[in-house]
């Protein structure tokens, strides 16, 4: 074949080879220099920080940046109930309904001058709504021509059961107990528990009349709700 036939597939070949070159050299030249386009080589021109802040900002957000997520309202403190002076005492399975005072003073005179207008929270006991133990006491007698109706007002708690419910109510609420314990005791060995770690509970107490001075009843009861007495 003659050397000056024009062969068009080894031209092609050639100026492919020369264009290769050629883009290898250019861009080697420019690296030197620093003019590589950073998402080549991922490396930015020094004065573009702007530019690469710009960029990452429009990628990701902080949650230091974002609105508040939640109320911005103070959360309301918690109300405490106020403390309620029983005013009455119902025990429908014994027939009884009688007012409740609140003397002040621990006095027995005091006491006793109380308890012939009804029965008596113990001062220094809970009221209705606060932890603690009501204690309610009342005279008890079995005598026939007592005229006071006060000198009778506990003569049957002794007849309660365990599951028995005494109503105390005061300041228009009802708060329901249920008889937990029904016991005879000596007045000088009983303790009557006072203390607000215990829980809400009630306990009631009278003489037994039929036996010795010292003899008392004693009913202990849990509150287990109380609603609206309207």
């Amino acid at each position: 074949m003659n050397s000056h036939d024009f062969n068009p597939k080894q031209a092609i070949t050639t100026m492919l080879a020369l264009s290769v070159l050629m883009f290898v050299l250019t861009f080697s030249a420019f690296y030197s220099i620093g003019f590589v386009p950073s998402y080549i080589d991922g490396v930015y021109p020094a004065g573009s920080e702007s530019l690469v802040a710009t960029t990452k900002a429009a990628s990701q957000v902080a949650l230091s940046s974002l609105p508040q997520l939640g109320s911005i309202l103070p959360a309301p403190e918690a109300t405490k109930a106020p403390a309620i002076e029983p005013e009455r005492i119902a025990i429908h399975s014994i027939g009884l309904d009688l007012p409740v005072l609140n003397p002040t003073d621990t006095n027995v005179e005091v006491l006793d001058r109380e308890l012939l207008s009804g029965t008596v929270r113990y001062p220094l006991s809970a009221k209705l709504n606060e932890n603690g133990n009501v204690f309610i006491f009342g005279h008890s007698s079995r005598i026939a021509f007592v005229k006071n109706p006060m000198f009778k007002a506990f003569n049957r708690i002794s007849e309660l059961r365990e599951g028995d419910t005494i109503n105390v109510s005061g300041d228009g609420q009802a708060f329901i107990y249920r008889v937990t314990n029904v016991r005879r005791t000596d007045a000088s060995e009983a303790i009557i528990d006072l203390s607000p770690s215990q829980g809400k509970h009630l306990t009631l107490s009278t003489c037994d009349s039929f036996t010795s001075k010292s003899a008392r009843f004693v009913v202990e009861a849990d509150l287990i709700g109380s609603y609206k007495d309207e």
